[in-house]
């Protein structure tokens, strides 16, 4: 379930409401037949009253505390609001993590809301991850093209020779990388990581060994532990270009490309059966895996825009990168 009241995602959100995310999760994981409930809801059941039946079956003691977290963040928006209001005319952001039109109770719209808004948060956020490590690779683009064209035409050559081979390296280790999720990656991950038997492969084991906070689901960032040995295949300290950014950013790749497979109800948590489904849907696909070395990063528009951006118009730097790039013979 999404509100898992360890889940080290939520405890990262730089949300306002991350308080009361925590709060509700911790008193709905707390009924054991709630959470089991919740963790087989689809949202198409989320959005029926199925879910409204389900909180009318909480305990009396934990249904009023509910009611007590709801408003109190509803007291702490009123607070920020007039307080807002003390230092600017303008209007405050609408409320979209709980029901405004009934500010006494905890009810199924107020699950709805804000189950949608940390899904929608946490997708901003991946738009902004993806969008710094953009700008991150720019910056490197310009700031080796100045070294470029600092360099002689000996050791231009010698500089273009090691970024082959080094391109070739990577290459073949590409090809050692298995496709994330599927039964080969999995299945290396039991016998090293979890040491256990390679022929005694169990799913559903395998799933419980992951699922680190017992909340029946595997949270983002216990998908992304899975991967750990597959990135390390790619990328090593002691290579002369290791840069912690992008085998940071191959992680984060793998995580959303899984999630894209096999979290069908798109609540960022893989149950169980969305698991043990796509597990089987990839037994038929390949099980390779394209890195961040097969693609390229950036447009060469979004690139003359980034150096548009950070070097004036006019500097001399930039005059040269540009008359530099005019000659550039791609490798």
């Amino acid at each position: 379930m999404m509100l898992s009241r360890s889940s080290p995602l939520v405890s990262e959100m730089d949300l306002e409401y991350r308080r009361y995310i925590q709060e509700v999760g911790s008193i709905l994981l707390s009924d054991t037949d709630l959470r089991e409930k919740l963790d087989i809801l689809d949202n198409n059941d989320l959005s029926s009253g199925l879910i409204a039946d389900e909180l009318d079956k909480l305990k009396p003691e934990l249904r009023s505390k509910l009611n007590e977290i709801k408003r109190a963040e509803i007291d702490r928006l009123l607070s920020r609001w007039r307080d807002l209001a003390k230092i600017t005319d303008r209007e405050p952001k609408g409320i979209v993590h709980l029901d405004t039109k009934n500010p006494h109770s905890f009810e199924a719209d107020d699950l709805r809301y804000l189950l949608k808004a940390t899904v929608d948060d946490l997708n901003k956020l991946d738009q902004m991850r993806r969008q710094a490590f953009k700008n991150h690779e720019m910056k490197k683009k310009m700031e080796e093209e100045e070294r470029i064209n600092a360099m002689g035409s000996e050791q231009r050559e010698s500089y273009y020779t090691h970024k082959r081979n080094w391109a070739e390296i990577y290459r073949q280790r590409e090809k050692q990388v298995r496709h994330p999720g599927s039964e080969e990656q999995l299945k290396d991950v039991w016998k090293h990581t979890d040491q256990m038997n390679f022929q005694d492969f169990n799913p559903t084991l395998f799933f419980r060994l992951h699922d680190m906070n017992n909340d029946g689901a595997l949270d983002e960032h216990e998908v992304k532990a899975l991967f750990i040995r597959e990135i390390s295949t790619l990328y090593k300290k002691e290579d002369p270009d290791f840069d912690p950014a992008e085998k940071e950013e191959e992680g984060e790749r793998m995580r959303e490309h899984f999630f894209s497979e096999a979290d069908t109800d798109k609540d960022r948590m893989v149950t169980l059966h969305e698991f043990t489904s796509n597990l089987e849907n990839l037994k038929t696909h390949e099980t390779g895996w394209n890195s961040l070395f097969s693609r390229p990063f950036f447009t060469d528009e979004e690139f003359n825009a980034f150096m548009e951006k950070t070097i004036p118009a006019g500097n001399s730097i930039k005059t040269k990168l540009e008359g530099y790039r005019m000659n550039h013979i791609e490798m």
